[in-house]
């Protein structure tokens, strides 16, 4: 389910591990209903369950911050989702906390002290089964981010994750599509 975490946008640096929540207020969004698309899909056989898999953003956004809570460097997560595959996420994190190794680890440390606001905004590319995300803009604390600190960042956040191809789908699942407050996961 590793490569699920990244077709569902970005991020994300998350195990995807069934977590079904209780009750949750509509408006705040119920985790549980994530949970229970991914393991529909991941259970079904090719060719059989629905067309379409449609997650509200509000569940989304419940789902990604139990997942996130569980990295000690994510405050916060929030996703939308626009018209015509535009998707955006902000992050609130201290990444002095990741726990993780290597020069650009170390590099962002020290350029960031305290809590960062990351804002990342672009175009999800998807279809005959790959998946791909297109950054349009990159912030950390209102500054405008350069392209060439978005390899570094992504190698933190999604250390599997390879921006020079698509990723393959998985569970034949052939295109993701977004509308205004929704994702779509097409068969």
């Amino acid at each position: 389910m590793k490569n699920f975490n990244l077709l569902i946008l970005l991020l994300l640096l998350i195990n995807t591990a069934p977590t079904f929540a209780a009750a949750f207020d509509d408006a705040q969004g119920d985790p549980g209903e994530v949970d229970k698309i991914l393991a529909e899909i991941a259970a079904a056989e090719p060719g059989s369950g629905p067309a379409e898999y449609i997650i509200r953003e509000n569940d989304f956004n419940a789902w990604l911050n139990l997942k996130a809570s569980k990295h000690g460097f994510i405050n916060e997560a929030e996703a939308r989702f626009g018209e015509e595959n535009e998707a955006s996420i902000s992050l609130t994190m201290e990444i002095s906390k990741y726990q993780g190794e290597g020069y650009y680890t170390k590099m962002l440390d020290t350029m960031f002290e305290g809590e960062q606001h990351l804002k990342v905004g672009g175009k999800i590319k998807a279809g005959d089964g790959k998946f791909s995300f297109v950054v349009n803009s990159l912030t950390i604390n209102e500054v405008i981010v350069t392209p060439a600190l978005v390899y570094p960042l992504v190698s933190i956040l999604l250390p599997e994750y390879n921006l020079d191809k698509p990723l393959e789908l998985p569970y034949g699942l052939q295109d993701v599509r977004t509308e205004k407050g929704f994702l779509k996961l097409i068969r």
